[in-house]
């Protein structure tokens, strides 16, 4: 498991300034602390973005939203900083949310506006030149895939539809950071494809932080995940370097030619795992094994060809990155005292 080192600059900046020559990254937060009445939400949080498709994940009342809400500049917070292309947020608030677009997890719509005519209007509220405005329409349209529906009554589009249009509003001005709360809910699965399509062509060159509870979603779309839990970050690298820091101990269903129970069972303790169940075949033998750690599986595999089994397959019976998020988030953080 990798972690962002940790930042000696974290905590109160009366004195910052427009500039971040201490720290790399397109976005910088520096120990981010929001409590609600006593109930700590962020607790010294600290990360460094540049571009790429970032998943922010964590269970329930983690502090993900919290969080996207101080990056998005629409949610104060107690102590840190938090710094856009090297804009500091705090003391330029105005500027800052124009590099930001943002799409929470419930969007409302006024029901009885177009979807052109909503995005004009939100196109004028985010500042955007008039001369430029269906300009940024007419791209946020596209890339979200309302081409069908640019003149149909929001309030009669179906949830999907809605959530595009949330999208679109999120893209208007070509934001440099892009902050998606549940992006995906309520898309079909064709939609799905469109929208992970456009947003990992967006990310080629901006800032994309999604949220998201299906951790599949996670793993196809993110190349770096940072994993919440109670305020802290209990994981920030790499997608594939979670998935491989997952527990130990994983089941596989293997199903092989060559033997019977017995004889699979001592091939399996050879390698460090145990058979939880199994099932003979006439020269063959289906089971139910747990290893430990990702090259047991390769080991068992290699053992078995040795032993002169035909291993017809080995299927894993748990997802490798659901066990990794996990163990992560049960691991208690490094409570921070309020100062």
């Amino acid at each position: 498991m990798t972690a962002t080192p940790p930042v000696t600059h974290a905590g109160s900046r009366p004195d910052a300034v427009a500039e971040t020559p201490l720290a790399s990254g397109r976005v910088v937060v520096e120990g981010l602390v929001k409590t609600y009445g006593t109930r700590p939400a962020l607790r010294g949080v600290d990360c460094r973005l540049d571009n790429g498709l970032i998943g922010l994940l964590g269970p329930n009342g983690a502090g993900k939203s919290t969080l996207m809400k101080c990056m998005a500049g629409i949610q104060s917070w107690d102590r840190g900083r938090i710094a856009i292309d090297g804009l500091d947020a705090e003391r330029h608030p105005h500027r800052m949310r124009r590099l930001v677009g943002y799409m929470p997890e419930r969007v409302s719509f006024p029901p009885e506006m177009r979807t052109t005519a909503y995005l004009a209007y939100v196109a004028a509220a985010k500042g955007i030149a008039r001369a430029e405005r269906a300009g940024a329409v007419e791209r946020a349209i596209m890339r979200a895939g309302l081409d069908g529906v640019r003149t149909r009554i929001i309030g009669n589009l179906s949830k999907g539809y809605r959530q595009r249009v949330g999208l679109a509003q999120a893209l208007l001005g070509d934001p440099v950071v892009l902050i998606l709360d549940e992006p995906t809910a309520g898309l079909d699965p064709l939609n799905l494809l469109d929208i992970r399509a456009m947003l990992s062509e967006y990310a080629s060159d901006h800032v994309v932080v999604l949220s998201t509870h299906t951790l599949p979603e996670a793993r196809l779309l993110c190349d770096r995940l940072l994993v919440v839990a109670q305020g802290s970050f209990v994981y920030d690298g790499p997608t594939v370097e979670l998935t491989l820091s997952g527990a130990e101990a994983r089941r596989v269903r293997v199903r092989a030619q060559g033997g019977d129970e017995d004889a699979l069972a001592s091939i399996v303790i050879e390698v460090g795992g145990r058979v939880i169940r199994a099932a003979a075949r006439p020269g063959a033998c289906d089971a139910v094994v747990e290893l430990q750690g990702e090259a047991s599986v390769a080991a068992l595999t290699r053992r078995l060809v040795q032993a002169g089994w035909a291993v017809e397959a080995i299927e894993p019976l748990s997802d490798v990155l659901e066990d990794a998020f996990r163990q992560a988030v049960q691991v208690k953080p490094t409570e921070e005292k309020p100062k």
